[in-house]
């Protein structure tokens, strides 16, 4: 599948195209749902040998025990569309953090510098703070997809949960 930035994109488009958004944030008391079966095979239970996390890394997008999270939480409501299919998923910083931090281990792509920092001139859970936040994981985000190495990548594909939009 291939990313093409919102205003490029349209649901006329074959299944081979999505795109994404990120316009909201909310507040949360627990963490999300568990994800749907098809995405039984993320990292939600410590992750085998052969996934590309380790077992310290079983929660990085999202589905961990609720021992493992502090809560509440903010979490960005990321809206995928492709084809006709709309669906979201929910994601904390940390977790945006994660997926830039394995994608770009050495340095050497420039995505931390990136990057939005985790807190900013405003007190970090302002409502102002979180707007900018969520503006700057967005472009991040976009960014990072409209990159050709971006294309077919395993771990934005499970950030992303893509696999659910298959149908």
């Amino acid at each position: 599948m291939m990313f093409l930035p919102s205003e490029k994109w349209s649901s006329r488009y074959s299944k081979q195209f999505y795109t994404i958004e990120i316009k909201s944030y909310q507040l949360l008391e627990t963490p999300p749902p568990e994800p749907p079966s098809s995405l039984s095979s993320l990292p939600h239970e410590p992750a085998a040998s052969s996934t590309p996390f380790g077992e310290d890394d079983h929660c990085a997008f999202g589905f961990c025990p609720p021992h493992k999270k502090k809560h509440p939480a903010i979490y960005y409501r990321i809206e995928i569309m492709r084809g006709t299919s709309r669906r979201f998923c929910l994601r904390r910083y940390s977790q945006f953090r994660y997926l830039c931090e394995k994608l770009d281990a050495d340095g050497d792509k420039g995505l931390k510098k990136e990057f939005p920092p985790k807190v900013g001139p405003f007190h970090s859970d302002s409502e102002e703070f979180l707007e900018e936040r969520m503006k700057k994981l967005h472009q991040f985000l976009k960014d990072l997809l409209a990159r050709p190495e971006s294309v077919g990548n395993a771990l934005i594909e499970q950030f992303l949960e893509l696999d659910v939009l298959t149908t």
